[in-house]
């Protein structure tokens, strides 16, 4: 298990990896992908009861990544474990006849389930908690989820139902990162829907990693009801090229690239220097 002072450096070496997989694709979602990866990184290291040589244990911990968008950051964590060699999937991410697709495949070891179409991975993730539940299997698992997928009644259809059946055994890591234009007063809606489900709620800085880690632990700790994290981000985060631009949604950066990650400034500014390349 990492500690925190190496999850703060890998932090920054998964963002280069993540963005090298999208570069030499020539396709990608930038801004989806550094808003997703702390949450990641944060459950894979620290969290999450799964190993390559254990990929086929029925005790196994699950993950469903319902957002597609985060593909990037999805194939660098998991290269990170040992599940994929990170230079195979840089030099097939996208290509024809790879295997290393824009969206999870079952192809790959280490993903659980085929999504894509926005809405389902929660749906999928219940019906995975509900069968540990059935049979009495002590798995944990967990779905990754993108604002822009809650407008689909999917979504919303599998909440209610996860929390009639007491899921206790599933958590949601909602990703939150509104447009611009959203009024301040509409924060804490978002929370709010979650808990009129039943849901055990938290929120939390998704780019704090001892916050994540806590809500992580709380989520374990839940009893009777699922739990659903909001985790509220800032687009592109880690660059000053990216950092809070839209025009990075599902596009390669525009002229100067993603430029190198290393740590943010208190002041919230992007330092570049000192990245290093995978």
């Amino acid at each position: 298990m990492c500690d925190f002072e190496e999850l703060e450096t890998l932090r920054w070496d998964l963002r280069q990896r993540c963005a090298d997989i999208i570069m030499a694709g020539g396709e990608g979602d930038v801004e989806g992908n550094m808003s997703s990866i702390d949450a990641l990184m944060v459950l894979y290291e620290r969290h999450l009861n799964v190993a390559p040589e254990t990929a086929g244990d029925p005790d196994r911990d699950r993950f469903v990544l319902s957002r597609g968008s985060a593909i990037a950051a999805y194939y660098a964590i998991l290269c990170e474990r040992g599940f994929l060699d990170y230079d195979d999937v840089r030099s097939g991410f996208l290509q024809f006849d790879s295997p290393f697709v824009g969206q999870p495949s079952r192809e790959l070891l280490g993903i659980e389930a085929c999504t894509g179409a926005l809405g389902h991975g929660l749906a999928v993730a219940m019906g995975i908690a509900l069968a540990a539940k059935m049979y009495g299997r002590p798995y944990r698992t967990y779905v990754l989820i993108g604002e822009d997928e809650l407008p689909t009644g999917v979504v919303w259809e599998a909440a209610a139902r996860a929390s009639s059946l007491e899921l206790e055994n599933l958590c949601a890591i909602v990703v939150a990162c509104p447009p611009p234009d959203v009024p301040p007063d509409e924060e804490g809606q978002l929370e709010a829907r979650w808990s009129a489900l039943g849901w055990n709620v938290v929120s939390v800085d998704g780019h704090d990693l001892v916050g994540l880690d806590r809500a992580l632990s709380r989520a374990a700790e839940a009893a009777g009801r699922p739990t659903a994290i909001v985790a509220r981000t800032v687009r592109g985060y880690g660059s000053a090229p990216t950092q809070g631009d839209v025009a990075c949604h599902c596009k390669l950066p525009r002229a100067g690239g993603v430029g190198g990650w290393s740590r943010v400034a208190s002041e919230g500014e992007p330092r570049r220097e000192g990245a290093r390349n995978a």
